[in-house]
């Protein structure tokens, strides 16, 4: 076993002009956790004040550290504060740092810019650096130094990157200083910051943590996280309307190009039992892409290994090499969509629509008990809000201005409905379907027509009236005769014929009640 010891290289520099900070204080809590840890032995804290510019590589190369911490002031423009021979501050920006550590990556595995906004600086090091920590905005002294000791006595205590990360988060929020800190962690494409550690091995909280049977029960008919690349925008956007068309709610929010979700976002959404699975739309720049390669999908393979029902599924737009990110899809059971084009066309994108409805309706099929429908919402008019428990939600308003067009019908449209039933038969044999929603004349008639040729589905619709209870019609209940007569016989209709429509229902309405419902029995039979 080596005496060699890992070295954390903490620089410091306080230019006179710039706001005093409480540098000495944070370098004491530092070196203090380090020795208290568990592993702290194992550990070396080499501090470094009042740094130039011009000292950085050669206090890199002289020390050798596995950690680079900083300490000191940033700029909202990119670039942290250093010391000049005078004592004024210089700035360092984001590609030089970039540059500077790509040449200490075979020793440096973690950098920490404890200052005011270093994201710019922490994503451009992460490009070459396996870790690297830093703030979204302005950082107090106190939550500074707060996190920074937690986190530090967790890396000396043989926990990995992302679990002393969360730690020194829970500990601002314990002491209330959450709001005067957003600290992001990132990684060099390819690593999982949860799975990087310095010492030791695994600690009992992490056997129990990896032993722990599933936290999260998903809600199998919940929303769906697509994970793009923003230069596919387009044509994520494509296979986001085909889903819609097909009833699968997404997450709305992540689809906004005018929104850019925050790291902490995207975590509390891909962690959120609301969220029923995931489809990545892989593209050569989503592979490129640090979101998500770094957080997006280590997020979706988390919940699969820790959540009961989760599922994911994939689309690679061009026919190119996924490289690492292919092997860690195949490792992990996730079925890849190869599509020919990157812009594919609308047969393809219907075909990835497919893909995520098959294992939905799978899914809610195999949590539901045998004798509960499955429910599916048909709209025209209004885009519906998403509503937990709904399985199958068509949204048609993007299709429909006021009408729909013949070829909306034909290229969208039709097919969908026939992927939906195709699927219900062969993902949800003998399920009963419930059937509600507001959707236009044409649409309805659509939908009833795509289940009305017998078939292993038994479809309900619910009729809602102002003032009375629901109503449900179906069509496989026996026929019953209604008393009337139908004789029929050829016309050329013009303007002076008059059609007139007769219901029976208001008058009958009791007797049908009293026949229909009986108890809980809400089956609807039509007779009149």
């Amino acid at each position: 076993m080596s005496d060699r010891k890992i070295k954390i290289l903490v620089l410091t520099a306080d230019p006179p002009t710039l706001k005093p900070l409480q540098l000495g204080k944070e370098v004491r809590e530092i070196t203090a956790n380090v020795r208290e840890a568990a592993h702290g032995v194992l550990f070396e804290v080499v501090p470094e004040f009042a740094v130039r510019r011009r000292d950085l590589i050669k206090l890199l190369r002289r020390h050798g550290p596995a950690v680079v911490h900083f300490s000191g002031h940033g700029s909202e423009e990119g670039s942290i504060f250093l010391v000049s021979d005078d004592d004024k501050p210089l700035p360092l920006n984001a590609e030089a740092l970039k540059m500077i550590f790509a040449e200490f990556k075979d020793s440096v595995q973690l950098v920490f810019l404890n200052a005011c906004y270093t994201r710019v600086e922490v994503e451009a090091i992460a490009q070459e650096i396996d870790c690297a920590v830093g703030t979204e905005a302005g950082i107090s002294d106190r939550a500074a130094i707060t996190f920074a000791a937690t986190f530090y006595n967790e890396l000396a205590s043989g926990s990995t990157v992302g679990k002393a990360f969360n730690l020194g988060k829970a500990q601002l929020k314990g002491e209330g200083l959450e709001t005067e800190a957003k600290i992001n962690v990132f990684a060099k494409q390819g690593v999982d910051y949860h799975q990087v550690r310095f010492v030791g091995p695994q600690s009992p909280t992490d056997i129990i943590e990896k032993n722990a049977k599933p936290e999260v029960q998903t809600e199998t008919t919940g929303r769906v996280y697509v994970s793009y690349a923003p230069a596919s925008i387009a044509e994520t956007l494509l296979i986001a309307s085909a889903m819609r068309d097909r009833g699968i709610p997404l997450c709305e929010e992540a689809l906004d190009p005018n929104l850019r979700l925050t790291d902490d976002a995207i975590t509390d959404v891909l962690r959120s039992p609301g969220t029923a699975s995931g489809l990545l739309s892989l593209t050569r720049a989503a592979v490129d892409s640090r979101s998500v390669t770094n957080i997006e999908l280590p997020m979706m393979l988390e919940r699969i290994r820790h959540s009961s029902g989760f599922y994911v599924a994939a689309a690679a737009l061009s026919n190119f090499d996924l490289g690492d990110t292919g092997a860690c899809l195949r490792s992990n059971r996730v079925p890849v969509l190869i599509v020919p084009e990157e812009r594919p066309s609308a047969t393809e994108v219907a075909k990835i629509a497919r893909l995520v409805l098959e294992k939905r309706i799978a899914a809610i099929h195999e949590s539901l008990e045998p004798s509960e429908p499955l429910s599916l919402e048909l709209y025209t008019r209004v885009r519906p809000a998403f509503k937990p428990g709904s399985a199958l939600v068509l949204d048609w308003t993007e299709r429909f201005q006021r009408y729909a067009t013949p070829e909306a019908w034909e290229q969208y449209l039709l097919p969908a409905l026939r992927d939906v039933v195709q699927a219900l038969e062969r993902h949800a044999p003998g399920r009963a379907i419930q059937a509600d929603g507001r959707p236009s004349l044409p649409a309805a008639i659509g939908l009833g027509c795509g289940f009305i040729q017998p078939k292993n589905i038994r479809v309900r619709w619910v009729q809602h009236t102002n003032g009375r209870r629901d109503q449900y019609w179906g069509i496989d209940v026996a026929r019953k005769d209604c008393g009337l007569t139908l004789e029929t016989s050829a016309h050329q209709p013009d303007g002076a014929d008059l059609a007139v429509l007769v219901s029976a229902i208001p008058r009958s309405y009791s007797r049908l009640e009293d026949a229909v419902w009986n108890g809980n029995d809400c089956q609807r039979q039509p007779g009149g």
